[in-house]
């Protein structure tokens, strides 16, 4: 996280917070410091190695007069118990809030990039053009909706400097709610006067120190796409406070003008609902950040509600999640030995797991919780060259080491193994479809779907229905992951995708596509395991160890699980679901919809089972499966060195699966 996040305030009693680590130091009995990506009044920022999850998060250290506070800490602890709310693709995580008898911090995810004010200065004549800042653009709408409508909550310190480019080249909104918190703490402790907040994207309700609308945060995104489009906030010397209210800023056009700076034309409706959004008055902005970006004419499917809880309706024209339409089964009553049926002539190859017993019992064990709450992190904040492209217009061909997008707007990421790159997502409804229209693949037959128990499965509810993975019995969308496809399905789409890309140029003639392997899908996971032995020998041999930490059950907004809402009329009556647990999709969730781990990657536990290339075990043809479910409620099946097997012929609408691209040989 680059220092500009954290303005230098040293009249506040940071010095000693800010001289009182190392490198190396050992803190909150789980954390090693690792360096300083961030300083300033408001606190200090350190990379820092989670012992206990083995990867790397940021630690937001508070200012040592707050820390001595007991109204301060109380309002940070209840400021930090709503940001733990935030469970969105383009939100940094806030983790947990930790303190010991010196001091107190904020876990949160660790976004490996730069800020846009950084990327800023690196651009020709330092500004941005619009097609540059369209797709994020569309991430931070995306992402205020949801805090707006969903969460309840207003950012109030939204600022170049506090929007982050990961690797992947997806934005990430940083320090939501926590900054202004902060600041409020530091105002009342001190008695100096001031609203929460930078003053150069502060609206003049914020400046006056009103209630917080979503109106603030309307005039800061205003502020902020002026700025990065004409290299300058709107007010940025002089006496800001007045002009702030009583000066109307220039046109970016002109703006760019009087600073001497060449660009391309800017789009009249990007002129407009930026002046729309600077507005004095809040009543004539826009009154939502759905209403700004269709201003801005971005596309519909890039400005989705991507939330815990399904939107009814779409944030903006055709996007978001289906409604919810209550309730779905769970892992734990297929995840065993389960038998192979002949019954009417139908014969049944149902999923197998090498665990004695697959139905969760209503005392299910648990694992103990830890002081600090984890959940999965993508690696806050290391410069890199130029900011990534949101969408390349033309993918080239993979580079190890290198993220890479492919014709299909797949993308890939380095995962722990250096010949390969993982996909950050699973296949989605419009990958596969894109390969069945291309070839004619027929995969409709014999797929399992849950609902009430049938002649074939009994008290477990999964049962031939005649669903599809077209239409799998509950709604899908064109970013859901896919869902009734076989192990034979998934080889036959990876090979089809590399003859196609290889007669593009896309891929190299030794580059290819395939499923990942048991070995490199433990990497990407992040387990450390012997590289000797069967999936089958090293099946739940690491225990309490979960895709979001070593807590049970998952802290909210870990991942698609059988939650509560998973009960409806299909829910089979002896399915169990995660006592206390929510996510808002009853069945699947669009790719992408809850935190990424280490690498960068979505769902490897939660939404769909992922195939791996590998046999369960020697002399046997069933193939491993490997993650949990939208159905998955049992722990013992949900850890992450948890394998399950089925033959690669059973099609069930929990499956699905994930690829990788081979770079080199």
């Amino acid at each position: 996280m680059a220092d500009e996040l954290y303005p230098v305030e040293d009249d506040l009693g940071m010095g000693a917070t800010v001289r009182g680590f190392i490198e190396g130091q050992r803190l909150f009995n789980r954390y090693v410091l690792l360096g300083v990506l961030g300083r300033g009044g408001m606190g200090v920022v350190w990379k820092a190695h989670d012992e206990q999850l083995e990867r790397e998060i940021a630690l937001k250290f508070l200012p040592e007069l707050i820390t001595l506070d007991k109204e301060a800490i109380s309002d940070l602890k209840r400021e930090t118990r709503r940001s733990l709310e935030l469970t969105h693709t383009h939100i940094v995580r806030i983790h947990d809030f930790v303190q010991d008898r010196m001091w107190a911090a904020i876990s949160m995810e660790y976004v490996e990039g730069d800020t846009l004010s950084a990327y800023k200065v690196d651009q020709p004549n330092s500004h941005f053009e619009v097609d540059m800042l369209s797709g994020w653009t569309a991430h931070l709408c995306d992402a205020l909706e949801y805090a707006h409508t969903k969460a309840k909550v207003v950012h109030r310190d939204l600022k170049p400097a506090n929007l982050m480019i990961n690797r992947v080249g997806d934005l990430k909104i940083a320090d939501f709610g926590i900054a202004r918190s902060v600041s409020d703490s530091v105002s009342r402790v001190t008695m100096r006067g001031g609203s929460s907040g930078t003053l150069a994207y502060m609206s003049p309700q914020q400046a006056q120190g009103r209630p917080q609308k979503v109106t603030d945060d309307v005039y800061a995104v205003g502020a902020t796409l002026y700025d990065l489009l004409s290299g300058k906030p709107p007010f940025y010397s002089g006496n800001v406070q007045h002009q702030l209210e009583s000066i109307t800023p220039d046109p970016i056009k002109e703006r760019r003008g009087q600073l001497g700076l060449a660009g391309e034309e800017v789009p009249a409706e990007w002129e407009q609902t930026v002046a729309a959004c600077l507005e004095k008055n809040e009543a004539q902005r826009p009154q939502s950040m759905a209403e700004v970006a269709e201003r801005l004419g971005l596309r519909a499917a890039t400005v989705t509600v991507r939330s815990q809880e399904p939107a009814a309706e779409p944030a903006v024209a055709s996007g978001g999640p289906p409604p919810p339409r209550k309730g779905w089964p769970v892992w734990g009553a297929i995840a065993a030995v389960i038998v192979v049926l002949l019954i009417g002539g139908i014969y049944l190859l149902s999923l197998r797991h090498s665990k004695p017993s697959a139905t969760v019992a209503s005392d299910q064990a648990t694992t103990p919780v830890t002081d600090s709450t984890a959940a999965p992190s993508t690696p806050v904040s290391t410069p890199v060259p130029a900011p990534p492209p949101v969408a390349p217009s033309a993918p080239s061909v993979p580079v190890a080491g290198q993220a890479w997008t492919n014709s299909l707007g797949m993308k890939f990421v380095p995962a722990g193994t250096d010949s390969i790159l993982f996909g950050v997502w699973d296949v989605r409804v419009e990958d596969f479809k894109a390969f069945v229209d291309a070839t004619g693949y027929d995969a409709t037959s014999g797929m399992y779907s849950v609902g009430k128990p049938g002649p074939i499965l009994g008290d477990l509810g999964w049962d031939q229905r005649g669903d599809t993975w077209k239409s799998p019995g509950f709604t899908q969308t064109d970013d859901s992951p896919v869902v009734g496809v076989n192990w034979n399905d998934a080889h036959a789409f990876c090979d089809w995708l590399t003859k196609k890309e290889q007669a593009e140029g896309k891929l190299g003639p030794n580059q290819s596509y395939r499923l990942p392997n048991d070995a490199e899908w433990s990497k990407a996971v992040g387990l450390n395991e012997s590289a000797d032995g069967t999936p089958a020998s090293k099946d739940g041999k690491i225990t309490d160890v979960y895709p979001w930490g070593t807590q049970w059950p998952p802290p909210q907004g870990s991942g698609n699980f059988a939650g509560s809402e998973a009960r409806d009329d299909k829910w089979p009556d002896d399915s169990k679901t995660i006592d206390g647990y929510t996510d808002g999709y009853p069945r699947t969730s669009p790719v992408g919809s809850f935190a990424a781990n280490g690498y960068g990657l979505y769902d490897m536990g939660g939404d769909v089972f992922q195939w791996c290339e590998d046999k369960f075990d020697s002399g046997k043809d069933s193939r491993v499966l490997r993650g949990s479910g939208w159905n998955s409620s049992n722990p013992f099946f949900m850890i992450s060195s948890s394998r399950s097997q089925s033959d690669p012929g059973d099609r069930y609408d929990f499956f699905g699966f994930r690829v990788i691209v081979v770079v080199s040989p």
